[in-house]
């Protein structure tokens, strides 16, 4: 078994409203599997904080054109 096959066993405590939006998140994306989605965030908030840390700027241009900055807690 390779380092990235090991698996740890973690347990969390969270919040109803946190488990809601996991599971909305899980149907809006086709990750059914809770572990995914959360390892799949993970992945994606350290590849966006990298970004953010190396000097670039993220945006999200809505429907009617207008673009916003992305602000993440913590980065």
């Amino acid at each position: 078994m390779d380092q990235e096959e090991k698996t740890q066993l973690v347990q969390m405590r969270l919040r109803p409203k946190t488990i809601e939006r996991i599971d909305k998140l899980s149907k809006n994306s086709g990750i059914v599997n809770r572990t995914q989605l959360v390892s799949t965030a993970i992945e994606v908030t350290e590849a966006l904080s990298e970004y953010i840390r190396a000097g670039g700027k993220i945006y999200i241009e809505k429907k009617d054109g207008t673009k916003e900055r992305l602000n993440i807690n913590g980065i």
